[in-house]
This record gives C-alpha cells, sequence and structure tokens, in this order.
C-alpha cells in the first residue's frame, strides 16, 4: 500500500511505503528516488524526472504506473471505506434515483434530510430551541457569516488571534465587515499557539475568533483557550 499526501498550498510530499509483517517500514520517495518538497525547488539530475510529478503539482490521483491502492492522508476530503464506496456505486448501478439524481423537493429527499438533522441533534445534543442549518460555502463562508452576525457595523470591534493559514484568511475576510484587532505572537511560520493574556484582547470586542485546527502549518487545540479573566463572559469564543 502507498500513502500520499498534499498539503493545501499545492506543494506535496509523497511517501510510498511498503508493509510486511514482522518487518521495519521502508520509506522511499517517489519511485524509491527523492521527493521534493516544492514544485519550484531545483532538483539534481538524479531527481529531474520526478520534478513534474503529478502529486507535487498538487494532484492526489494515484499514478497509472502504480496500481496498487492509495490512501489520501491531506487536509479535507479523504477516502471513503471500500464497503461505502461500493454501496454509493451499486446504487448508481440500479434502477433506483440516487439522491445526487432526485429533486431536493422531493418527499424521499425531505426524509434523506429530516434523518441527517434528527441524526445531528441526536449525536451533539443540540436542543429543540436550535436550529440546524445545512449551508453552502464551507469554510471561507463562515469567515464572512460570523462577523456579519456578531458585528452589527464596520465600527464594532472582532479580536482575531492568527496561528496559521486559516485564520490569517477569516481575519482577512472579517476586516471587511469589522474592525478587527489582531493578535499574532507565534512568528511567521506559525508553529504554535500563542498564550492570550489581558492586553491581547481588545475592549469591546463583539467576539475572540481563534481557528483550533491548523491543519496547513500542523497547530491543533485539543483545548480551546481561556480568555483572561476580564474578558471572559463579555462575547463569545468562536
Amino acid at each position: 500500500m502507498s500513502l500520499l499526501s498534499a498539503n493545501a498550498d499545492d506543494q506535496a510530499i509523497v511517501v510510498r511505503a511498503t508493509f510486511h509483517v514482522g518487518e521495519d517500514v521502508k520509506l522511499e520517495g517517489v519511485d524509491g528516488a527523492c521527493a521534493p518538497t516544492q514544485p519550484t525547488t531545483p532538483v539534481s539530475s538524479d531527481c529531474a524526472e520526478h520534478s513534474h510529478h503529478p502529486a507535487l503539482m498538487g494532484s492526489l490521483e494515484p499514478p497509472l504506473d502504480h496500481p496498487e491502492d492509495f490512501a489520501n492522508f491531506s487536509p479535507g476530503p479523504t477516502s471513503l471505506p471500500a464497503a461505502v464506496e461500493a454501496e454509493i456505486a451499486g446504487r448508481f448501478a440500479s434502477q433506483r434515483l440516487s439522491s445526487m439524481a432526485m429533486s431536493h423537493r422531493s418527499p424521499e429527499f425531505s426524509r434523506i434530510l429530516d434523518d441527517a438533522r434528527d441524526s445531528l441533534r441526536r449525536v451533539m445534543q443540540i436542543p429543540a430551541g436550535y436550529e440546524v442549518l445545512f449551508m453552502h460555502g464551507g469554510g471561507h463562508g463562515q469567515f464572512a457569516a460570523v462577523p456579519l452576525n456578531l458585528c452589527a457595523d464596520r465600527s464594532e470591534v472582532a479580536t482575531y488571534v492568527v496561528s496559521g493559514t486559516w485564520s490569517q484568511r477569516a481575519c482577512a475576510e472579517a476586516t471587511k465587515y469589522c474592525d478587527v484587532h489582531v493578535v499574532d505572537k507565534s512568528g511567521p511560520d506559525h508553529r504554535s499557539f500563542p498564550e492570550l493574556v489581558e492586553g491581547d484582547i481588545a475592549p469591546g470586542s463583539k467576539y475572540v475568533y481563534v481557528c483550533s485546527n491548523e491543519t496547513v502549518n500542523g497547530v491543533e487545540l485539543h483545548r480551546l483557550p481561556k480568555l483572561p479573566g476580564a474578558h471572559r463572559g463579555r462575547g463569545p469564543l468562536v
């Protein structure tokens, strides 16, 4: 089995791992040679043939000359279990309509939507007084939705803790809708999450934004940070 991994900046590291029971894992570069971490990095003649490998150009499609199974461990969408893929393929091959082909106003799809909503309420213990919204736009859509919902106009202040790529993007989007106060103490490479002190949080902040999982930079919070004493309870931690 081979493992293929690429990051969100269209830069990739491809590692071939050969597994044998009772033996150490053998790690090699692409095709047993070397795998430059950036497509723009000059490579030696020995590695020239690999400088345009699809994965190094941001592609996650397994090379045609390697028929073995590949697993995608990149951030975001990943591989589905084989049984799930087989069930989905089987539904496309049957005479019945799949959810991708039926009307979103049909009673069949309404049952799918109701089941998804009920499952979310049960698993996440969402109280009856709160509605569940299914919205397009992904994370970038929420970067705008947060200030649009929590700040009445562009003069209101929000504090953004920048610890990597995603919080940088959220911060940039928020500047369109509110007055952003930036806390960035983790350096240009963003390898850690800063400890928040009293002076970091702007007075009157409508909320404090943090990114709990910076997948590009490898910074993850297993516990949300506690706001300095004077700011607790004054605005939400988003």
